[in-house]
């Protein structure tokens, strides 16, 4: 059923939920609604993350330059529920 579930990619609520949780446990704030998460890391919100369940890529934008170690830190998390890509669009606030 796991590994199904990992094909299904942003499809699947499960793994949607599962993403939630992983970047929780890689240190993040998260607030998931659907396809949305909120994400914040060390008490600043750094943006909203937008799950792509046709493509499996995820779409994080932001209003400041993050650091590389975050770019990959949530890689790691998307990557690891099926998801392919994350694409940083910095946004004027």
């Amino acid at each position: 059923m796991k590994e199904r579930a990992w094909k299904l990619g942003f499809r699947s609520p499960m793994n949607r939920q599962r993403l939630h949780y992983l970047l929780k446990q890689s240190g993040f704030y998260s607030r998931m609604h659907a396809y949305e998460y909120l994400i914040g890391f060390k008490g600043s919100i750094i943006g909203v993350m937008i799950v792509s369940p046709e493509r499996d890529t995820a779409t994080l934008y932001t209003h400041e330059e993050l650091e590389p170690q975050i770019i990959e830190k949530l890689k790691n998390c998307i990557e690891a529920v099926g998801g392919t890509n994350l694409l940083v669009k910095h946004v004027e606030v």
